[in-house]
């Protein structure tokens, strides 16, 4: 990946990444139901959908940008 190379089997999107984890890791966990929501919940985001070859840090840019505005309550705030 450090080369921009993938191998067919890594071609995934970024949601199959958690999928799997969750899958995988998840369940032996003492703090598995609140790590599978989290999970559950970064599935649904838009950047779940981009293939891992596709990704770049303007998604993740955009994804953090998102989210800050989420967990901050700026997106219910109105000024003026």
């Amino acid at each position: 990946m450090k080369l921009g190379l993938l191998s067919p089997d890594q071609d995934c999107t970024l949601q199959d990444l958690p999928v799997r984890y969750g899958r995988e890791i998840t369940p032996a966990k003492r703090g598995a139901p609140q790590e599978q929501s989290r999970l559950n919940k970064l599935c649904q985001q838009h950047i779940a959908t981009i293939r891992l070859p596709n990704l770049n840090s303007n998604h993740i840019a955009r994804f953090r940008d998102e989210r800050l505005k989420t967990v901050s309550g700026m997106e219910t705030c109105s000024f003026g």
